[in-house]
């Protein structure tokens, strides 16, 4: 099992990730091992978009929180053919999450203070439904080791 817990941002950003694994070695030229991940983050500062802003002249680098939860499902299959042969597959992964609390950034984005970094944007259209993602992408390898 393991387990990773990361805290940044003063607090206001969090990732916890957990991965069980089992392995099973049925005999000495077959062995197997299927393992999850699952983790749960939020980034305070997470990059939301270039805005053009009419009233400014110019693009708003703005950012929002984003709540995200991710899913990786690598199951890992070992097959010892003889001593020296392994074929191994490995596949999938998903993450979705609603973006929140848009910011952009304030005249000193380099202020000692955290919170003196941002400032509210003033679009309401953006700032009451931000939307969010649902991303799924299959990946996977297939592996032929001969040593």
């Amino acid at each position: 099992m393991w387990v990773n817990l990361l805290r940044a941002d003063g607090g206001r950003s969090t990732r916890v990730s957990l991965s069980p694994e089992l392995d099973l070695r049925v005999a000495s030229r077959f062995s197997s091992a299927l393992s999850l991940n699952y983790s749960r983050n939020h980034s305070d500062r997470q990059f939301y978009g270039n805005i053009s802003d009419n009233r400014r002249h110019g693009a708003l680098h703005v950012r929002a929180s984003r709540p995200d939860h991710g899913r990786a499902y690598p199951a890992a299959q070992l097959h010892r053919v003889t001593g020296h042969v392994d074929p191994g597959v490995r596949a999938a992964f998903d993450s979705k999450g609603t973006f929140a609390n848009v910011r952009e950034m304030s005249a000193a984005p380099r202020a000692d203070r955290y919170d003196d970094r941002f400032q509210a944007y003033g679009d309401t259209t953006v700032t009451n439904n931000p939307g969010g993602f649902n991303y799924k992408q299959f990946a996977s390898n297939v592996v032929f080791r001969w040593e």
